[in-house]
């Protein structure tokens, strides 16, 4: 087992875009931060996802005609998600 002696005012755990997201932003703002990661590489799951995010019902797709509503996006989510709770619509 490893041990070690080292403080921080933040600890973040994934190098994901959160992760070093947060990190950044505490390291901005002055803070001490720790940045761990269990794997080899950094870059968590964001390092597979080729760079795109879905923001449904945006406007550039209004603007370039793309059929999109947030009711949509919602009725996705539920089939997606399927679990009642903190995290979905209902």
């Amino acid at each position: 087992m490893l041990e070690w002696d080292h403080s921080a005012d933040i600890v973040v755990i994934g190098t994901g875009a959160a992760g070093l997201g947060a990190a950044l932003t505490a390291r901005e703002l002055g803070l001490d931060v720790l940045v761990l990661e269990k794997e080899r590489l950094i870059g968590g799951s964001t390092a597979l996802a080729g760079g795109g995010m879905w923001i449904p019902n945006n406007h550039l797709m209004q603007a370039a005609g793309v059929p999109d509503s947030t009711d949509e996006a919602f009725k996705y989510l539920d089939g997606v998600v399927g679990d009642e709770g903190p995290a979905t619509s209902v």
